[in-house]
């Protein structure tokens, strides 16, 4: 005789995973651009309760300048690093959801949900979206967006900003594309 199981999945609950991380990226890459740009702010040093200094005392305008500039690619990196992660995140919750479906479905074994949702866990963003569309016909539009940020993310964090030939792959070039708002207006008369 076979068991009914009842499941519950809180989408609300996954669509907080991602709308946090969205959150907490702006604000945060709010607070660092803001502050990279505020020519007021020149204090650099960590707290005056380190027993030590790595930097000097001060440095001049242009010294403070270049860390400015560096602090705010290292901003952008790391807000792109966090859109990626929650994005991975929220994927893994979508995931766990379709698995839980399908265990219930399928009565497939407990160690095998486990071992699924570990693996998948362990996989970057790329290789999720194949395999939710592969395994489950889940698949988004924008795969080709959420790419582009991966690899600019990947220049900046890795290369420095450069872009080396492992983000190119026989293209020639690299290109970042991200979706964008576009206004129309229409006036009554139809132009």
């Amino acid at each position: 005789m076979s068991q009914i199981q009842n499941i519950m999945i809180d989408f609300d609950k996954i669509k907080d995973v991602a709308l946090r991380g969205i959150i907490r990226t702006s604000v945060f890459m709010g607070l660092g651009i803001n502050a990279a740009r505020d020519d007021h702010l020149r204090e650099y040093q960590l707290s005056d309760l380190m027993m030590f200094r790595v930097m000097p005392e001060s440095v001049d305008d242009q010294t403070l300048a270049t860390f400015k500039s560096e602090f705010h690619q290292w901003i952008v990196s790391n807000g792109l690093r966090e859109l990626v992660e929650t994005f991975a995140s929220f994927l893994d919750e979508i995931y766990k959801a379709c698995v839980l479906i399908k265990r219930n479905k399928t009565k497939v074994i407990h160690e095998d949900v486990n071992r699924s949702l570990y693996k998948f866990e362990k996989m970057g963003v790329t290789n999720k979206l194949s395999l939710l569309r592969s395994e489950f016909s889940i698949f988004t539009d924008r795969e080709k967006y959420i790419s582009s940020i991966i690899k600019a993310r990947n220049c900046i964090t890795h290369r420095q900003g450069k872009v080396g030939p492992e983000d190119i792959r026989g293209k020639g070039t690299f290109r970042l594309v991200w979706l964008g708002m576009e206004i129309y207006a229409e006036t009554t008369s139809g132009r």
